[in-house]
């Protein structure tokens, strides 16, 4: 029996550690608080499903639980993908290892998946370090009563159970400024003016905005949502996503959940039924505010579905004082459409709704280039991506499956249960609820990345301001680069898209300016700009599957000698190992409706798995749940 309790356990080791490079999850959804068949199941199993009753009969509990997660670094890879660093490569360990970094363009040595502070409003050397422990806890109350109808309909029954939930989401977040940064932003690289004498020979006196006037840490930005202030230009702060520096709590019911079943075989000794199960939603559903929001509940879905209960027992003494039996209960539902706020990376670019993006217009004012007119000009406005790609959806899970097995021990008025359960959600689907007006509009907004977005016009004697706003986009820049190549050119914009030299509407040059260099330089713009298209939000990444793997165990004792009323009390626990997949290889046909440019999708056109699935759903998820345990504590009476 230990062998091969041993062996059990490790079967579930391998299953929980099944690791691939993380993609980047926008929105983790758990498991609903209130879908667990093992709660429901152990200690009052054989009030329940009875065999052969004359009359109508039932039993009433009450489960208080605290549940707790761990495995905090798998939480971490799921919310910030590459960016992490873990000094325990290869494991998800308890999160004490778990940070990712803020660096400016400007850094010597810069990490790779260092997150670009250029995105957050901080100066060109700023440096910090972000630790994060995500843990996840549950305070609930369980409340569940059962009740046979054999008086009116032999073998009918009705359940019903809610649990009253308090749950509480904390990243644990501490930030450390390595290097808080001394650079002001160079000429033309955020605004439109400049301080500082043309051609003077210490050219780093020269400079558009002051470092007194960026935001001194990376907080601000993620959770205070501060921007930038200067004359000319709007630089909003980060309204969506953020994260919070303190744990974030929410309390209420989750989904009220009723069963109506039919023990078609039941006896003393075993028996099958089947139900049909419905839920109501009573918690909340995401609002798309923070990025590690608590739910209680499933989202707010309503659920329809069905379920099957069945025992046997395997042995039993002459006196019937002993006994073990085996329990199955399986329920599966459908999770209805519900409307949900939901934030979305852009195609292709994990983390991509912390970047910078600039509005743009078609109405094109004192700027040209050596190969004609834009389509379109900085309007002189900056957002984070994520303000604009949070949006309302409609989400559904076709099916959920919640299947357990247990052991059912019996010695006179003493019970232990012990098992395994299942559980397992589909990939959920994702429909636009409306156009939502200006929030995201097709040829609107471009990515910053490290360009500069004004030139100057240069007379004999002097240069102009305000700088002229330019069409300048890097459709290539991650949330950890840009694409504009460092050193002495860096500022002449050589790495935008479509790069073309900059001309005034009357045809005379534009010019920028950085520190490093004591004269203004010719500037690039972009003819034509790679504008955002009407499917450039990631929708396929947002897709996650949840499937875990629990063992669980229960004693439990019965009054037995009552005859009409049995109260019985027992305590139990679990520990819930969440399974994790990636896939290894992506292609451009994975995102079959991201077009972040008209040139993408005709690129994509070309793709046969696109034509082949187009307009149709990818099977290809993430699958990510939560690791928890619980323990509880079962009280209930049962009546004849």
């Amino acid at each position: 029996m230990k062998q091969i309790a041993n062996r059990f356990l490790c079967c579930l080791a391998l299953l929980s550690s099944y690791y691939l490079t993380a993609d980047v999850i926008p929105y983790f959804a758990m498991r609903s608080q209130g879908f667990n068949a093992a709660r429901e199941l152990v200690g009052w199993q054989t009030t329940i499903n009875k065999g052969c009753a004359e009359s109508s009969y039932g039993s009433f509990s009450i489960t208080p639980e605290y549940t707790r997660s761990f495995r905090s670094g798998c939480l971490a890879e799921y919310l910030f993908g590459e960016a992490i660093n873990n000094s325990c490569p290869g494991k998800c360990d308890d999160g004490t290892c778990t940070f990712f970094r803020v660096q400016g363009s400007h850094v010597s040595n810069r990490s790779e998946n260092a997150l670009l502070a250029d995105n957050f409003y901080l100066p060109t050397d700023f440096d910090s370090q972000i630790s994060i422990n995500p843990v996840i806890s549950n305070w609930l109350i369980d409340f569940n009563a059962y009740f046979g109808m054999d008086d009116c309909h032999p073998g009918w029954y009705f359940r019903i159970h809610t649990p009253l939930t308090h749950t509480r989401w904390d990243l644990n977040y501490c930030e450390d400024v390595n290097n808080k940064g001394i650079n002001n932003y160079d000429a033309g690289y955020f605004n439109n003016t400049f301080v500082g004498t043309f051609d003077n020979p210490q050219g780093e006196y020269v400079y558009g905005m002051a470092r007194g006037n960026l935001l001194a840490n990376f907080t601000q930005y993620i959770s205070e949502g501060k921007a930038l202030a200067s004359g000319g230009t709007t630089y909003a702060g980060l309204s969506e996503a953020r994260i919070s520096t303190r744990a974030l709590t929410k309390t209420g019911l989750a989904e009220l959940t009723a069963a109506l079943g039919w023990n078609f075989i039941a006896c003393p000794d075993y028996h099958f039924g089947l139900q049909l199960r419905a839920a109501a939603p009573t918690g909340n559903r995401p609002n798309g505010q923070y990025l590690f929001e608590p739910i209680v509940g499933n989202g707010h879905h309503w659920e329809l579905g069905g379920g099957m209960s069945t025992h046997f027992s395997i042995y039993k003494s002459k006196d019937e004082c002993r006994d073990l039996s085996m329990y199955i209960d399986a329920n599966v539902t459908h999770l209805f459409k519900s409307c949900q706020w939901r934030t979305f990376d852009l195609c292709g670019k994990p983390l991509s709704r912390y970047m910078l993006a600039m509005k743009f217009t078609q109405d094109v004012t004192n700027l040209n280039s050596v190969a004609g007119t834009p389509s379109a000009q900085f309007a002189q406005e900056f957002a984070p991506v994520a303000n604009f790609s949070t949006i309302p959806v409609q989400v559904s899970y076709p099916v959920q499956a919640d299947v357990v097995c247990k052991l059912a021990l019996t010695n006179k008025n003493f019970q232990w249960d012990i098992g395994y359960d299942f559980w397992y959600r589909s990939c959920p689907k994702f429909v636009k609820k409306c156009d939502c007006g200006n929030t995201y509009a097709a040829n609107t907004w471009g990515l910053k990345g490290t360009s500069f977005v004004y030139g100057f016009e240069r007379t004999i004697d002097d240069v102009l301001q305000p700088g002229v706003p330019l069409s300048a986009t890097q459709l290539g820049a991650t949330i950890f680069n840009g694409t504009n190549p460092s050193g002495s050119t860096w500022n002449q914009n050589l790495g935008i898209d479509n790069p073309q030299l900059a001309l005034t509407g009357q045809g005379t040059g534009l010019y920028t300016h950085q520190a490093s260099v004591p004269n203004f330089q010719s500037v690039y713009t972009s003819v034509q700009p790679e504008l955002l298209q009407d499917f450039a939000l990631d929708f396929e990444a947002a897709r996650a599957q949840g499937i875990s793997h629990k063992i669980f165990t229960h004693v439990n004792y019965m009054w037995k000698q009552c005859e009409c009323y049995t109260p019985y009390f027992g305590i139990g626990g679990e520990v819930e190992f969440a399974q994790r997949t990636q896939d290894a290889t992506v292609d451009c046909c994975r995102n079959k409706a991201c077009d972040l440019t008209q040139q993408a999708a005709k690129n994509l056109s070309t793709c046969s798995t696109y034509i082949e699935h187009k307009g149709k759903d990818f099977n290809d998820c993430v699958t990510a749940a939560l690791s928890q345990w619980g323990i509880w504590i079962k009280a209930g009476l049962s009546y004849n």
